[in-house]
């Protein structure tokens, strides 16, 4: 998947797992890493694959295409 940035119109290529977090969070707007976690697993995370989806939603942060909503 490819991404363009509007504010300064670079593009981003995301892997497939990003991509698809990204598309989740763009239809969910409101979403903890459990639930992302959920919603690509069709399950229940365990700690680790919790810990990936965490890792994931930190790259997506600093690229500026999510951002940490207060708790």
């Amino acid at each position: 998947m490819v991404v363009y940035d509007e504010a300064d119109g670079s593009l981003h290529a995301l892997n497939p797992v990003a991509g698809e977090a990204l598309g989740h969070l763009i239809h969910h707007t409101r979403l903890c890493d459990a639930d992302l976690a959920r919603l690509m697993l069709l399950d229940e995370p365990e700690a680790a694959e919790l810990e990936q989806v965490r890792d994931l939603m930190h790259g997506l942060v600093t690229l500026g295409f999510a951002e940490h909503a207060p708790t």
